[in-house]
C-alpha cells in the first residue's frame, strides 16, 4: 500500500533532479573527446556545436522562465478519512504556501518603498539643480553688473570708498 506523503528524501531526490534539469551540459562522445584528431579546427563541426551550444541556452532560459510548481502530494488535507498525520502534512505545506504568499508581498512592499524613494530622490535632485542654475544666474548677474561697473571708471580699485567692499545693491548671496 501506497503512502500518498513523499518521504523528505524522495522531495530532496526530486530537487536535485530539477536542478540537474537546469545545469547545462554538452554531451561529447567519448571518441571525440579521446581523439588528437578532434582537436584540430573542423569550421562545420565548431557551427554544429555553436548551433547545438546555443538550443541549449535558448532551452535553458525557456526552463528558467517556466513557473516551478511543487507538487503537492498530499490530497487528503485535514478532511474525512485522512490518517492520523496527515493533517500535519497538510497543515506544514499550508504554512510553506503562507511564508510563500508573505514572501511575495514583502518583495512588492520593498519595491514599492524602492520606487517612492528614486521618485523623492531625482525631485530633490531636480530641485537642487534649479537652486543651483538660479544662484548661479545671480552670481553672474553680479559679476556683470561689476565688471559694467569697473569698465565705465566710476569705481577702480583705487578709487573705492574705505568704509564698504561693496554697494549694496539689495541682494544677497542667499535665496
Amino acid at each position: 500500500m501506497a503512502s500518498s506523503v513523499a518521504s523528505a528524501k524522495e522531495m530532496e531526490r526530486w530537487r536535485r533532479e530539477r536542478e540537474l534539469a537546469k545545469a547545462s551540459k554538452v554531451d561529447v562522445g567519448d571518441t571525440a573527446r579521446k581523439s588528437f584528431m578532434a582537436m584540430k579546427a573542423d569550421i562545420e563541426q565548431l557551427e554544429k556545436f555553436e548551433r547545438k551550444a546555443h538550443q541549449l541556452v535558448e532551452r535553458q532560459e525557456a526552463k528558467e522562465h517556466e513557473l516551478v510548481i511543487d507538487p503537492i502530494i498530499n490530497v487528503m488535507g485535514s478532511t474525512a478519512g485522512a490518517g492520523s498525520g496527515e493533517f500535519h502534512t497538510y497543515r506544514g505545506y499550508r504554512a510553506k504556501e503562507a511564508a510563500r504568499l508573505a514572501d511575495f508581498e514583502r518583495e512588492r512592499r520593498e519595491e514599492a518603498a524602492r520606487l517612492a524613494w528614486e521618485k523623492e530622490r531625482d525631485e530633490l535632485a531636480a530641485m537642487e539643480a534649479e537652486k543651483a542654475a538660479k544662484r548661479l544666474a545671480k552670481r553672474n548677474k553680479k559679476k556683470a553688473k561689476k565688471k559694467m561697473k569697473g569698465s565705465d571708471g566710476q569705481a577702480s580699485n583705487a578709487q573705492k570708498p574705505e568704509h564698504g567692499d561693496e554697494e549694496d545693491d539689495g541682494e544677497d548671496g542667499d535665496e
